[in-house]
């Protein structure tokens, strides 16, 4: 996630002179990253950076100067901070209108509002426009603009209904009843969209309808326009999960959004209202009508750490100073004590809550303050451990190697499909496809991806020989291998022939008894197996030969149209005497226009000799030679050629 900041604003909280490179690269070094810095028309510098997901604190101005704080003083820079948590603002004892609050405890954790009368919606001062839109946000009235200003400053979401169009009870109060949405429930948001809701979505609804898709976009029924004069002011604590799933699901991603989702602090929502009161006051001519609603559906015990100094030493792989690491902890606001000279115990802030857990995350605060780049460069000391390779790894790896040193190349395909692919067995459907045409997963095969990578590159290639390995889903995962091989200038066959040798080598490499079935589509011959049960064949190992096999070539006239099933197995029959054995492959094949008018066909065979532990001459396999050519004379008849 990318925050825009324009330096002038931070440096409201953080006294300090310095040029907006030097920060950027100390910034960078030991915080976020500042990927850029843009020059404002007004010559302010906007600092482009990189918030990471574990680190909602630095979303606002405040958080961001409050971190800049404690890097640049590490640089040895004299900053002053000044950032106070917002002054309780005294209210009248006059409380014209109340509301009627009914809150799902699980969605909501925190929930502040307050309802503010005669509001003047005009124009935001320039100011506030001018830091909104250095920000990448949109002035559009003061109201509006206040909310979106406390959500840049103070990293806090926040939202305002107009008062008079919320329904309301018996008594007058103003219905808010937040829950979990139903499915396909509807709500027309800001933008004007019709949105059709997942369940689950947290929004909030009167005695008529939904007003608000809470923590995404506030609903159009209750918008704030130029007729306004109440306003419900609020500022909330959502179940970031809840957050997440509906913004996914909707794929809607609202920077409000995005805060909820990473974590929000949860003694910042009430400071982030009394600061959005104070402007309202200033800038809208607002009146305090009705009390300050602060519920606190979760309790937030205080969390400590405790880190020991020989740990943290160890990871850094140097002795550090106690005094040096407490200073860093508390600088960071993470107050911090030394117990018996070994061991450090830290009190988390509000702000860091979520994401310091363990001592791990303490030691990595100050590392990160001291500076990775200052770490002298040691290997840690550690017993290295033998690793095995997964056997669904080997086994892939495996064919892998077979099918490159067949020719073929490993593609990668979508798993997401348009259709299902077979509506009798279980498949999976995804909620919200980024494309119409990746709606489900593949639940049957892998050959029609790879028949579109073909039809896809027909027009650029004559040959394309092609294999995956992934999985399908019905609904479990299971392992599938698929080849494809399209020849747009071979004969048929030929490449039939091939397609079968490839997999007969497949099939021998793999232990249990499999089948694969060569289907012919658009002049296209693919196989598919699973790979579900598939166990790899125990590795053999032998002793080297040092002898060489003698090895010689056979060709016959084969004139009854033999299979290379029925050549197989006709060697594999032969036994050689004097315990000498041999191995055979196709070396040719091959058919000029004379021999095709006779319907015959010119093989041709390698065929090598060898004995253990004996170095075989042309003497010795003359017998074996004489029978192979009589045998193939006599049992297959085909006419050998001298």
């Amino acid at each position: 996630m990318n925050i825009l900041y324009p330096y002038s604003w931070i440096k409201e909280f953080l006294k300090i002179d310095l040029d907006e490179k030097e920060f950027a690269q100390e910034m960078s070094l030991c915080s976020s990253s500042v990927e850029k810095i843009i020059q404002a028309t007004d010559k302010d510098k906007i600092f482009d950076v990189e918030i990471t997901s574990n680190r909602p604190d630095l979303i606002g101005i405040r958080g961001f100067a409050r971190e800049a704080f404690v890097v640049t003083k590490k640089f040895g820079h004299n900053p002053t901070l000044k950032i106070t948590n917002g002054e309780e603002i005294k209210l009248n004892s006059n409380e014209k209108v109340a509301l009627e609050i009914n809150l799902d405890k699980n969605l909501c954790a925190k929930f502040c509002a307050i309802v503010l009368d005669n509001i003047k919606i005009s124009n935001s001062p320039e100011l506030i426009k001018n830091r909104l839109e250095k920000c990448g946000v949109r002035s559009l009235n003061n109201i509006v603009d206040i909310t979106n200003y406390i959500m840049l400053e103070f990293g806090q979401p926040m939202h305002a209904f107009d008062f008079d169009k919320i329904g309301k009870n018996n008594n007058g109060e103003a219905i808010m009843n937040l829950r979990a949405s139903r499915d396909k429930e509807t709500i027309t948001t800001l933008d004007g969209q019709k949105r059709i809701l997942p369940a689950g979505a947290i929004v909030i609804e009167d005695n008529k309808s939904i007003y608000d898709l809470a923590g995404i976009m506030g609903g159009k029924s209750s918008e704030i326009d130029n007729n306004t004069k109440r306003i419900i002011l609020f500022s909330q604590i959502y179940d970031k999960t809840a957050i997440r799933k509906a913004n996914m699901q909707l794929n809607h991603r609202t920077m409000a959004a995005q805060i909820f989702e990473r974590g929000v602090d949860y003694k910042g929502a009430l400071p982030a209202l009394f600061k959005a009161m104070d402007l309202c006051q200033k800038y809208a001519n607002a009146s305090v009508i009705s009390k300050i609603y602060d519920i606190d559906n979760v309790s937030q015990p205080i969390k400590t750490i405790t880190t020991k100094l020989e740990k943290l030493s160890i990871y850094l792989g140097e002795k550090i100073d106690p005094e040096n690491i407490l200073k860093v902890l508390n600088d960071l606001q993470i107050k911090s004590t030394l117990k018996d000279n070994q061991t450090i115990v830290s009190t988390i802030p509000s702000f860091r809550y979520e994401d310091l857990n363990c001592e791990e995350d303490i030691i990595e605060e100050y590392a990160r303050i001291k500076g990775y780049f200052s770490l002298f460069p040691k290997l840690p000391k550690s017993n290295l451990k033998i690793s095995y390779l997964d056997k669904k790894f080997e086994i892939e790896q495996n064919l892998r190697n077979i099918l490159v040193s067949c020719g073929y190349t490993e593609v990668y395909t979508y798993s997401l499909v348009p259709t299902i692919q077979n509506d009798n067995q279980p498949y999976l459907k995804i909620k919200n496809p980024l494309t119409e045409d990746k709606r489900y997963l593949r639940n049957e095969s892998l050959l029609p991806s790879l028949q579109e990578v073909i039809n896809s590159n027909k027009g650029r290639f004559d040959e394309i020989k092609i294999f995956e390995i992934a999985n399908i889903y019905n609904p479990q995962e299971e392992m599938h291998l698929a080849i494809s091989s399209y020849n747009s200038k071979a004969d048929q066959k030929d490449t039939f022939r091939k397609v079968k040798g490839v997999a007969e080598e497949i099939l021998k490499s793999l232990s249990n008894p499999n089948k694969a079935e060569i289907s012919n589509l658009q002049e296209t011959f693919s196989f598919e197996i699973s790979l579900k049960e598939i166990k790899l064949e125990p590795t053999k190992y032998r002793s080297f030969d040092d002898t060489i096999p003698i090895k010689e070539m056979v060709s016959f006239i084969d004139s009854r149209g033999l299979s290379y099933e029925n050549i197989e197995e006709f060697f594999k029959g032969i036994k050689l005497p004097h315990n000498i054995k041999f191995a055979f492959e196709l070396s040719d094949t091959f058919q000029d226009d004379k021999l095709k008018q006779e319907n015959k066909t010119s093989c041709t065979f390698s065929i090598f000799y060898t004995k253990d532990n004996c170095q075989l001459s042309n003497e010795d396999i003359k017998e074996s030679r004489g029978l192979i050519i009589s045998k193939l004379e006599k049992d297959l008849e085909v006419v050998v050629r001298r």
